[in-house]
């Protein structure tokens, strides 16, 4: 049986979200035909997962600004990390629809998250509300993680995960700032 599933892809997108009408259907890797200008490229199979994460952004809570070195994450305060590829959700708007403010959609399987090698506090993951097709995780900076220019941030939904670096200040040190 061939299924089609159409989307919209720009360069340097490569992974492609599926609507939740298709959840459930494969069970197997996915052959995958893509047309550019009508023009089809050679089959390729393609690897089926119910989650993927991938990280875009990372900010910070209480201004929305992006965790930099200017702006370095510090132990205690939250972060907001908005990502792609964490699977169903509870409340599943209807696809191409935004993500819900009331009630939210949390994410089926729990998120999890590690800076440093230090699990962090996670009070929410699901879908970004007032955003299309994007996931946002809530997450605490541990009290005990220590400055580092390049803090590894391991975001992990239904046994996958992603890699982000980003620079966190200890507690001490902003203080004498």
């Amino acid at each position: 049986m061939e299924s089609q599933l159409r989307c919209f892809t720009s360069p340097p997108l490569r992974s492609t979200p599926s609507s939740w009408e298709v959840t459930g259907l494969f069970t197997t890797d996915l052959t995958v035909k893509v047309f550019s200008n009508d023009v089809p490229s050679n089959v390729v199979a393609a690897a089926l997962a119910i989650t993927a994460p991938g990280i875009f952004v990372i900010t910070h809570d209480a201004d929305s600004t992006l965790v930099t070195s200017a702006r370095p994450a510090v132990p205690g305060e939250y972060l907001r990390i908005y990502c792609t590829g964490l699977g169903m959700v509870t409340n599943e708007p209807p696809t191409g629809a935004p993500g819900p403010f009331s009630p939210l959609a949390y994410t089926a399987q729990n998120s999890t998250v590690t800076i440093e090698g230090l699990s962090a506090y996670v009070p929410y993951s699901g879908l970004a509300p007032g955003f299309v097709g994007l996931y946002q995780v809530n997450v605490q900076v541990p009290a005990n993680a220590v400055s580092a220019s390049a803090a590894p941030l391991v975001l992990s939904n239904g046994g996958n995960s992603t890699t982000a670096d980003i620079v966190v200040q200890s507690a001490a040190h902003s203080n004498s700032l």
